[in-house]
């Protein structure tokens, strides 16, 4: 393979590209280094080598690391499509791909998103995310294709940060109390986590997919942690039930990162209260939204959410792959 005078390599580039492997047709796949990094790049984009520029130097000033970049070659070396994957908190990585560039292209699309997949756990990734327009359907293809699973359609929400208190708390139960986190309790937070999946709603697909310590670490990392926006509902003492607010690292957000009961809880109107509890204790916090993700199919968490005044904003369809 001949390689291609080294570009500037942002981030934490590989020094020079590898033949990973040759495919049935003549194409090849590489895994890229900085030597292909512009090429791989602007194939990622479509094209359009303005918005490469952009992504490079983005890729520069925030240090995000392009080591795990793969491409495919067509016979003649030229680069056709790109596979990059971002790593994230809690052994977690979310894979993004050139849109093919015909039908026939597909299934070479779907081998290297699955050699991109292979070599993911050598970086202490065990799940693998990508979350796809739901009219890209040539996208759908070449990710299940890849062997990625449809986890969900989800629905971006958001909502008014309160104001001039336009949400009050709502009085407890006698049996029930909401405390603020404590993070010297891990273990404890962990389990509760571990209880709220059971049976349920929000993307059931992803139960045993993960470890609940690595799900917390996602938790921890998604934007800025406010240690008060994390409370748990405890009924008679015992830890029944979680919500999560974080900051936006855009300084302009506030994401509800997970909202979540054990089915001791769960038909008591307890998810109703603690959504206010937590909203009231945002009012007139600095931003301008609160935003959050949900599950099209999860009714009951998309009901209590507009009835607390959170409208779409956009819809993705959530792709997974386990490759522990």
């Amino acid at each position: 393979m001949t390689d291609a005078a080294p570009d500037p390599s942002p981030g934490q580039a590989r020094a020079s590209s590898t033949r990973i492997r040759d495919l049935d047709d003549g194409a090849y796949v590489i895994q890229v280094g900085s030597d292909h990094l512009s090429e791989a790049v602007r194939a990622l984009v479509r094209g359009d080598q303005a918005a490469a520029t952009r992504f490079l130097e983005y890729a520069r000033d925030a240090k995000l690391g392009l080591e795990l970049m793969w491409a495919l070659c067509q016979p003649n070396g030229r680069i056709e499509a790109t596979v990059l994957a971002t790593p994230a908190a809690g052994r977690t990585a979310m894979l993004f791909a050139s849109r093919p560039a015909s039908r026939e292209r597909e299934t070479d699309m779907g081998n290297l998103l699955r050699i991109a997949s292979e070599h993911l756990p050598s970086a202490n990734i065990n799940l693998a995310q990508a979350l796809l327009d739901p009219g890209a359907t040539d996208e759908h293809r070449i990710f299940t294709a890849g062997g990625f699973t449809r986890l969900a359609n989800l629905d971006y929400l958001e909502r008014p940060i309160p104001r001039f208190g336009s949400i009050r708390t709502e009085p407890l139960p006698p049996d029930v109390d909401i405390t603020i986190w404590d993070p010297n309790q891990r273990e404890e937070m962990c389990q509760l986590l571990e209880r709220t999946y059971e049976e349920t709603l929000d993307c059931p697909g992803l139960t045993g997919l993960r470890k609940s310590g690595d799900i917390l670490d996602g938790h921890l990392a998604a934007g800025i942690h406010v240690p008060e926006w994390w409370q748990i509902l405890r009924i008679e003492g015992e830890p029944e039930g979680v919500l999560m607010f974080n900051r936006g690292s855009d300084g302009n957000s506030i994401e509800l990162v997970y909202l979540g009961l054990a089915r001791n809880a769960r038909g008591r109107g307890l998810g109703r209260i603690l959504l206010a509890n937590g909203l009231a204790g945002l009012d007139n916090e600095q931003g301008r939204a609160i935003v959050l993700a949900v599950d099209r199919a999860n009714g009951p968490a998309v009901r209590l959410y507009r009835r607390f005044g959170f409208r779409l904003s956009v819809r993705r369809v959530a792709f997974v792959q386990s490759v522990q």
